[in-house]
């Protein structure tokens, strides 16, 4: 089926962040506007793995696929973190029939405070690209 979709952060949801809607009030709102489906927001905002499936289907929407934000050069342990909560995406995405996970590197604070820099001051050295195309690597293995 094809169709358009929408995504939770046209609610307001960032990340861990509350939007102004509940979960199942954005579903319908999504339903009744005619959209086809949604992107699946952050882990857990629909519940676990089942009740997102249940929720999807109750609205009669289709789960379109999710982003997976990855702190790819920051430290292990946020890294770790960010592994966590994909590892529960894609439990999300297996239960809805999502097949679509976006990989994208989530940034640092400082980049995030100033991020329209058009200097190099504060790009990633040779190491730390390095490291962030290790930490895809094993993202996606």
């Amino acid at each position: 089926m094809r169709g358009i979709g929408n995504a939770p952060v046209s609610f307001g949801v960032f990340g861990t962040t509350a939007g102004s809607a509940s979960p199942a009030d954005m579903l319908d709102a999504l339903s009744v506007a005619g959209y086809a489906g949604s992107e699946l927001g952050p882990p857990g905002l629909f519940g676990t793995a089942a009740e997102a499936a249940d929720a999807f289907a109750e609205a009669g929407l289709s789960a379109i696929g999710a982003y997976v934000p990855l702190h790819l050069a920051m430290d292990e342990s946020t890294f770790e973190s960010d592994l966590a909560r994909m590892a529960l995406t894609c439990d999300e995405l297996q239960a809805t029939g999502a097949s679509l996970a976006i990989l994208a590197d989530e940034g640092s604070p400082d980049l995030l405070a100033n991020p329209a820099r058009t200097d190099r001051q504060g790009a990633l050295d040779t190491a730390q690209w390095e490291l962030a195309t290790r930490r895809l690597a094993r993202a996606v293995a």
